[in-house]
C-alpha cells in the first residue's frame, strides 16, 4: 500500500482526467515542462504538509495532516490564453468537487489559491495557472498508509 499522500494525488490524477480541454494530458510530475504536443496538459503533484499536532503536552497518536495539492495547468500563449485557462479551471473545480471527499480520503477540500504565470521554458511560450488544493485527513502515527 502506499502512503495517503499518495493516494491523494492519485485520486487527483483520475478525477481531471479526460476533462473536455485537457483530456488524458495529464501527468503526475512536477519536474519536466510539456511539450508542445502535450498541451493543453495537467500536472498534478503533492505540494507541502503540515502536521497541525501543535500542542507539545497533548501526545496524540492521530496525525491532523494539511496537505497542498498543485495541479500545473499549462496552455500555449494564445489569442483568449485567460479564457482557455479560465476554462480549463472551471473544469478541474468541477471535478474535483464532485468528489469532495476524495473516496473518504480527506476530511476537507478547499480551493486555496489560483496564481497564474507565464513561461518561457518551452519549446514556445506557455500560459501557466497554479490551482492549489488545501486537504486535511488523519492517519495514526506510524501508519501513514492508513487513512482514519
Amino acid at each position: 500500500m502506499s502512503h495517503v499522500r499518495q493516494q491523494i494525488r492519485d485520486k487527483f490524477v483520475s478525477l481531471v482526467t479526460g476533462l473536455t480541454t485537457t483530456g488524458d494530458r495529464v501527468y503526475k510530475s512536477r519536474l519536466y515542462p510539456l511539450r508542445d504536443e502535450n498541451l493543453p496538459g495537467l500536472c498534478v503533484s503533492a505540494g507541502v504538509e503540515d502536521n497541525g499536532n501543535d500542542d507539545e503536552e497533548n501526545v496524540e497518536t492521530i496525525q491532523r495532516r494539511s496537505l497542498e495539492v498543485v495541479i500545473d495547468a499549462r496552455v500555449k500563449i494564445v489569442e483568449g490564453l485567460d479564457d482557455k485557462l479560465d476554462t480549463i479551471l472551471a473544469e478541474v473545480e468541477t471535478a474535483v468537487f464532485a468528489d469532495r471527499f476524495l473516496g473518504n480520503l480527506v476530511a476537507s477540500l478547499d480551493l486555496e489559491t489560483v496564481d497564474p504565470e507565464l513561461s518561457i521554458e518551452q519549446e514556445q511560450p506557455v500560459g501557466i495557472l497554479l490551482i492549489i488544493f488545501k486537504v486535511q485527513y488523519l492517519t495514526e502515527e506510524g501508519v501513514p498508509e492508513t487513512v482514519l
